[in-house]
């Protein structure tokens, strides 16, 4: 009887330790809850992500710089998109404008409206570095198009389908949604290199999205053989959304001992390919979708022009800022750069037919700081390239120009 009432008594206390400690857990949860929902307050300030670009040594004028970012990070919630997996979610912001279509916005130029004229349809097709990352609207890729091709007298309506993250072949079917639903340009433009090859270089195969392995994975666990793994990834994720673990996180990271987040997602990158191979893979596929690009173009009578784009392994001349940004991606340099120069041999050749630009090389002899990280251009980047593109735009489509 004795024995019965220790025992007893020790579940007793054991029910009470448990009692508390649950309650502890929902109390602490629900307050830093709540603090990390005040914006500005203690917790907030100590363990808020600060996005490193914002101190790039190629913002001129650095008053905007951080109310940008806040505003970046804030934008990039993605929705799900037939045959092309994502595009932005609408968003309205001082710096970045998101349509309901999850295009960002690209301000027309006003002499585009002063004349009797159709304006010039254009489609710009890429990734994050043609939709603007670092770069307010009015200053992306697609904007400054628009306005230097506007100076040179041809009225445009310039659309900016970059996406983050696109890879060339999801910027084809774009393309091809467009057409299928009678939307007729007069000249297309594709932005392409950085992408591609990323996407290589972490999956080990050339011609697929970014993080591909991700989706096999959800869809495999969508299954009904694997419906307890299914439930198993949902409460890995309730974890990392606790608001106890992003405090401990953040004060981790404070302390230098972690870091919350990094310019590029390393969990999955491919070692020990053989890059050569994989290099060629990649500018194949780049170029056949080039030929089925002039095909389309043909049929549809549209104007195109290709551009392989610049990264922060061409730039000779870096300043301190760049260098630390360069060695940030130092272990997929070799890749990029065999890449980029089978790329440089190859593209713009009379095999593709097309007007392909290799703008690689562009920043090679620059020495003013043109970067925010290794391949996304501040505003003056932009606007060098912008003016490249705008002479080949008034070469191509004269016909369209207003007199």
């Amino acid at each position: 009887m004795e024995q019965s009432n220790k025992m007893i008594k020790v579940a007793k206390d054991i029910w009470t330790i448990v009692g508390i400690t649950i309650l502890a857990f929902v109390l602490l949860e629900s307050f830093l809850t709540l603090a990390f929902r005040v914006r500005g307050g203690l917790f907030e300030s100590s363990t808020a992500y600060v996005d490193p670009r914002g101190n790039a040594d190629a913002y001129q004028d650095g008053s905007w710089v951080a109310s940008y970012y806040e505003e970046f990070e804030r934008s990039q919630i993605a929705q799900w998109k037939p045959y092309v997996y994502w595009r932005n979610q609408p968003y309205q912001g001082k710096y970045i404008n998101i349509a309901e279509n999850g295009l960002r916005f690209t301000p027309d130029p006003v002499k585009a409206h002063q004349s009797g004229t159709p304006p010039l349809r254009i489609f710009m097709f890429g990734g994050s570095t043609l939709w603007g990352t670092g770069a307010r609207d009015s200053m992306t890729i697609p904007a400054v198009l628009a306005r230097e091709i506007s100076d040179k007298g041809i009225t445009a309506e310039v659309t900016n389908f970059g996406q983050s993250g696109y890879v060339n072949t999801q910027e084809f079917i774009g393309l091809l949604l467009e057409l299928q639903k009678e939307k007729i340009p007069d000249l297309v433009i594709f932005y392409d290199g950085v992408n591609d090859t990323f996407s290589a270089y972490q999956q080990g195969v050339a011609g697929v999205p970014q993080n591909e392995f991700n989706r096999v994975t959800e869809f495999s666990l969508i299954a009904r053989a694997n419906r307890a793994k299914l439930w198993f990834v949902a409460f890995q994720n309730t974890l990392h959304d606790l608001s106890i673990l992003r405090f401990l996180e953040g004060l981790l990271s404070r302390f230098g001992i972690i870091h919350q987040q990094g310019a590029l997602s390393t969990s999955a990158f491919v070692s020990n390919q053989d890059y050569d191979a994989l290099a060629q893979d990649v500018v194949a596929r780049y170029k056949s979708n080039v030929k089925m690009v002039n095909a389309l173009a043909k049929q549809y009578g549209f104007k195109v022009l290709f551009y392989w784009q610049p990264t922060i392994f061409q730039k000779k001349h870096l300043t301190e800022y760049e260098s630390s940004s360069r060695q940030d991606v130092r272990p997929m340099e070799l890749f990029f750069l065999k890449t980029y120069a089978l790329a440089q041999q190859s593209i713009g050749t009379h095999e593709t037919h097309s007007q392909v630009r290799d703008l690689s090389l562009i920043f090679s002899n620059v020495r003013e700081p043109l970067y925010v990280d290794w391949c996304h251009l501040a505003e003056l980047g932009n606007t060098l390239i912008a003016k490249e593109m705008a002479s080949d735009v008034f070469s191509v489509v004269g016909a369209k120009v207003t007199q």
